[in-house]
């Protein structure tokens, strides 16, 4: 079978699903299929993976009747679809090139850190890379929020933010947040059968998150403290403005993916 074009699956979901349908392709690890209202009346705006480029019609009329008014089976068939093909994906992901890696920073080293939260909160087990994130680019507009930390599950990859290499961030909640990222890789992200979205935060996952010894302590200095650290960075790089002071920063979230 010969695969569709962009414009071809659109308009081919345009005439089944009897609404027009705007299109989007992606290649997301996380968020395979996101249906919603357009602005225009009737319009729907999609986001579908490149597997469904390649799916046979019966797949494909499952997915304009999920993305019309979806029935059980609908969902039935583009879930099991997802699960076959889209669980190779992360594999299919993993950068050719060796990834720069850069553990030793100004204030604290990386490596003995991981390797420390590693040893007691998960026994060795993790398999993964560890460094620190490269510093922003120039950002005229204002910065109102931030996230710490990133993990890549495509090849077992952490990131953290250049923010916490700063003397006034204690290492107890340094350690919290490679233990966050670490948790990702030690609980599956669960997915959706309505959506093919993959939940990352589920109860399993907070469970071993809130196992850190001093989780409480660690959120609680976040809540204090993040305001404060994010518009000394702010000043000191000089890269981004930092919110008007009755505005506080933000954390949009620990976690991310690609």
């Amino acid at each position: 079978m010969t695969p569709m074009t962009e414009t071809e699956l659109r308009a081919w979901l345009s005439r089944a699903a009897g609404r027009p349908v705007t299109l989007r392709m992606n290649t997301n690890s996380s968020s395979i299929v996101d249906v919603r209202n357009g602005r225009r009346r009737g319009e729907l705006k999609a986001s579908v993976h490149r597997i469904f480029l390649d799916a046979p019609p019966e797949v494909l009329a499952a997915l304009a009747g999920f993305m019309r008014t979806p029935t059980a089976r609908d969902r039935a068939v583009v879930r099991s679809y997802i699960a076959e093909r889209h669980r190779d994906a992360p594999e299919r992901a993993v950068r050719r090139k060796p990834r720069r890696v850069r553990t030793l920073g100004e204030y604290y080293d990386l490596a003995p850190i991981a390797s420390h939260v590693n040893e007691s909160q998960f026994g060795g087990r993790l398999e993964y890379s560890i460094t620190w994130g490269r510093r922003p680019q120039v950002r005229p507009r204002r910065q109102t929020n931030i996230t710490l930390g990133l993990c890549q599950h495509a090849d077992r990859h952490i990131r953290i933010h250049p923010i916490l290499d700063d003397p006034d961030v204690p290492r107890f909640f340094l350690e919290y947040v490679v233990h966050h990222e670490m948790a990702h890789l030690a609980v599956p992200a669960r997915v959706c059968g309505r959506t093919g979205r993959h939940h990352h935060h589920t109860p399993e996952f907070y469970a071993v998150e809130r196992a850190y010894p001093r989780y409480c302590e660690a959120v609680h200095w976040q809540r204090k403290n993040l305001d404060r650290l994010m518009r000394k960075w702010c000043r000191s790089t000089g890269r981004s403005k930092p919110p008007p002071p009755h505005q506080r920063f933000f954390q949009l979230s620990l976690f991310g993916s690609s």
